[in-house]
């Protein structure tokens, strides 16, 4: 017997993989669980220990020092032209990822595998010291289709297609007497403070998942503009994006002012476009003591009422002998906007599922249904709160570092613990190992597997012979990636 379109809807929206959306910023392509700025060093220990998040010069490009596989951009003016006798640089990275995951009562053969790999080419020319010039290329490479919605949630699934190429980044940068930098074409930005949440980041309409082990969405077109306040150590920026833009009144404005306040970095943000709410963002980071604090709030004005979100971080880097240390941080986030209980999340989605399905068997047509996750992970709860530990060169293993990291939606009291092992073969080859399980009961860690297993099954009439709905409950993962820069 053929499955009716209500199964075929309920199967396809959580196999598919997660949309693309407008694909954030190098600063944050630095992983939760890993390096991934082609230094060595580990994400999580550079958020640590207080990584600044632009260049003191206004060149834009302190994000793009940890892209994958860049060298360090964005520098300063360059006065001697003998540096710059080589114009032209020529670079990329080639990264393969295989992870296997596991489902509760799942035989084994059946477990999903996942291999996704990328390549990123970039060209960065300066002509002189005063004009840059940079494209970037990447291109996706996912021969596997089993496992979709696991490997979506982890960053892994390949956006339907095989084999993607995107353009990343293609931006022309120079400067009016030196004062005023720059910037035209697609670029990233990203202002915030903290690891995982950043309630800040009004630039894009994606969210990063944090769980990525490096940031899948592709820059913007824009202008952005920058004027140092030397001075004061100051920066002040101004932005026109044009992304999904149809005439100059749907071009969108941002503004952002840092400042430099003692031993505090304070960051200013507003962006508004015509259609969209405007939305205004508070930035936080200082040293007190031995501690690195930092914080964000972000306010969405809709007719005239605040919604706002706020995340806060804390890192301790521990010093055990003359050349060893840990690091140990704390992380939180508040969404009031976010769901509460399972049945908050769950029970819209099934409804208009079934909604869906009812009226396409009416009019004799194929359900429509979203090719994304029914949820923004990492987001769909009010709470969340995160603990990593790093251990980077301990002893004598100076090229391998260890990040224990643990995150849980205390909403729905599910989360997610991972261990990553990272080191460094042959000089430039990177091999990377990690295994991660998945706790808790039912929520947004266990993809809401029993929830929609009841739901569904309940709401199918009775009598139509339909199989029952079984829903794949995630338990653990591990995976083996390898990386070299070139």
């Amino acid at each position: 017997m053929r499955l009716p379109r209500l199964l075929v809807v309920a199967l396809v929206l959580f196999a598919l993989p997660v949309a693309a959306g407008p694909l954030d910023d190098g600063e944050r392509d630095d992983a939760i669980f890993g390096d991934d700025d082609g230094d060595g060093d580990d994400g999580l220990a550079a958020a640590a220990a207080g990584t600044p998040t632009d260049d003191a010069d206004g060149a834009d490009d302190a994000d793009d020092s940890t892209r994958l596989g860049d060298p360090r951009l964005g520098a300063p003016a360059v006065e001697n032209r003998e540096a710059l006798a080589d114009k032209l640089q020529i670079g990329g990275l080639l990264y393969l990822r295989h992870g296997l995951f596991f489902n509760e009562e799942t035989d084994l053969g059946k477990q999903s595998y996942s291999n996704n790999n990328l390549t990123d080419v970039y060209f960065d020319a300066r002509p002189n010291d005063r004009v840059r010039a940079f494209l970037r290329g990447r291109m996706t490479y996912t021969p596997t289709t089993s496992g979709s919605t696991t490997s979506a949630f982890f960053g892994l699934g390949g956006g339907g297609d095989e084999v993607q190429v995107l353009l990343d980044e293609m931006w022309l940068k120079w400067d009016i007497g030196r004062q005023v930098y720059l910037t035209l074409g697609r670029q990233h930005v990203h202002w915030g403070t903290t690891r995982l949440w950043n309630p800040v980041d009004v630039i894009y309409s994606a969210r990063r998942n944090p769980l990525t082990l490096y940031d899948q969405r592709t820059g913007l077109p824009m202008l952005k503009v920058q004027v140092p306040i030397g001075s004061l150590g100051w920066n002040a920026y101004g932005l026109l994006i044009a992304d999904s833009a149809t005439d100059i009144e749907t071009v969108a404005a941002a503004g952002r002012l840092e400042m430099v306040l003692g031993t505090a970095e304070l960051g200013l943000t507003a962006m508004k476009r015509k259609g969209l709410d405007p939305r205004f963002g508070l930035d936080l980071s200082m040293g007190l003591w031995d501690l690195d604090l930092s914080g964000e709030l972000g306010v969405r004005l809709h007719d005239g009422e605040p919604a706002w979100m706020v995340s806060a971080g804390l890192s301790w880097q521990v010093q055990y002998n003359d050349e060893d240390s840990l690091i140990f941080g704390v992380e939180g986030f508040h969404n009031p906007d976010g769901k509460a209980t399972v049945d908050d999340v769950v029970d819209p989605i099934v409804a208009g599922l079934m909604a869906a399905a009812q009226q396409a068997f009416i009019d004799g047509t194929e359900p429509q249904v979203d090719a994304g996750l029914p949820f923004t992970p990492f987001y769909v709860g009010r709470w969340y709160a995160a603990f990593f530990a790093v251990a980077m060169g301990p002893g004598s293993w100076d090229d391998t570092s260890f990040t224990l990291s643990a995150i849980a939606n205390l909403s729905d009291r599910t989360g997610f613990l991972r261990l990553d092992v990272r080191t460094l073969v042959l000089t430039d080859l990177s091999l990377e190992l990690y295994g991660g399980l998945n706790v808790g009961a039912d929520g947004e860690f266990r993809y809401y597997a029993r929830s929609f297993e009841e739901k569904l099954n309940a709401a199918i009439p009775a009598g139509l012979g339909i199989p029952a709905v079984e829903m794949p409950r995630p338990a653990a993962q591990v995976g083996v990636n390898l990386r070299v820069p070139f």
